[in-house]
């Protein structure tokens, strides 16, 4: 059983949610056993979105400082053989570090673009705080990391990612969704 673990599913978060749902949908239909635990109340209020591979943990904090419990269980009752983080800088990122360190199970990350030169050059005390607390040994313990382009790869080279980095376009539609919107708001002004 493998599992993906993200703060986000809904196309509200944009990039992430989208590029996550979709990533899982394809790897279903492929016949690949898998689950996605995530926290996002935006992807439980539209159950039809739902099905019995994502386990919701709802988190008592809001989004994307998304926390549970809850997922710590999930790991540990769905007996993972490789997790996928997706995205950084939530305490899913501390969750899993925690969770590797206990049981060793191995993790890769996808960081969608969240170690860029940009936003880390940039970063806040939030982000400094979570590095120190816990994103570094969380980055430092993932076995290898999956990017979306040869720029995402040398910013993480750039950060000081030694692991093995696969580059892996995502290979969907991300717009799909977002271009009926746009034509029925046009159609609607009309």
């Amino acid at each position: 059983m493998n599992i993906i673990l993200s703060p986000s599913l809904s196309i509200e978060t944009y990039g992430l949610g989208i590029s996550v749902f979709q990533t899982f949908q394809a790897l279903l239909k492929n016949g690949n056993s898998i689950k996605v635990i995530t926290s996002d109340p935006k992807f439980r209020k539209n159950a039809k979105n739902s099905q019995e591979n994502v386990l919701f943990a709802k988190s008592f904090l809001p989004y994307p400082f998304t926390y549970s419990n809850k997922i710590y269980d999930y790991l540990i009752q769905n007996k993972a053989s490789l997790i996928d983080l997706q995205g950084l800088w939530t305490p899913f990122s501390w969750i899993l570090t925690n969770y590797y360190l206990e049981k060793k199970i191995p993790y890769i990350i996808t960081p969608h673009g969240m170690l860029d030169s940009y936003g880390v050059s940039n970063m806040g005390i939030k982000k400094k705080l979570a590095y120190y607390m816990f994103e570094e040994k969380c980055l430092k313990n993932a076995k290898a990391f999956r990017v979306t382009s040869s720029r995402e790869l040398n910013n993480l080279r750039a950060f000081g990612i030694k692991q093995p980095i696969a580059v892996i376009p995502h290979g969907i539609d991300s717009l799909k969704p977002f271009k009926k919107k746009i034509i029925e708001k046009k159609i609607s002004k009309v």
